[in-house]
């Protein structure tokens, strides 16, 4: 009996390990769970969650959030299209990770302040650029200055 019981136990414990932990939560706060894939084709990118083979795809402005291999995803709204980016840090400013075009991985960096002004990160006159975009706090913009 005791050997049933630990073989239950373990078969429990390896199906909650590798349990499916991507899941999608909608604009009427429906969490779906599933195997989630995001797609990126033309001005607003679209999420695909797939369950028991039932496949639903929703648009960026259909959705609150998106957790894929525990990396968190969230809509920004930039000039005319919107774009699902990963969450680096969220806050009063938000950095979100983006697709470069002809790459898979999220390297390009996006800034956003809570009133909804949105940069991408510059590479190149970097101080004077992120202290224009932060004079709203005279401090670290002289911060970043100096």
């Amino acid at each position: 009996m005791r050997k049933i019981n630990l073989t239950i136990v373990l078969i429990l414990t390896g199906y909650c390990v590798f349990a499916q932990s991507d899941y999608v939560v909608t604009l009427k706060t429906d969490t779906l769970k599933g195997d989630t894939r995001i797609l990126s084709y033309d001005q607003m990118d679209r999420v695909q969650i797939s369950n028991n083979g039932k496949k639903e795809i929703f648009t960026a402005l259909q959705v609150l959030v998106i957790s894929i291999d525990n990396e968190l995803f969230r809509p920004v709204k930039i000039d005319n299209s919107i774009r699902l980016m990963k969450i680096i840090k969220s806050g009063y400013l938000s950095l979100y990770g983006f697709k470069l075009p002809n790459q898979g991985a999220y390297d390009g960096r996006f800034l956003v302040k809570l009133d909804g002004k949105f940069m991408e990160m510059p590479n190149l006159g970097f101080k004077k650029i992120m202290s224009g975009f932060l004079e709203d706090c005279s401090e670290l913009s002289e911060k970043i200055k100096t």
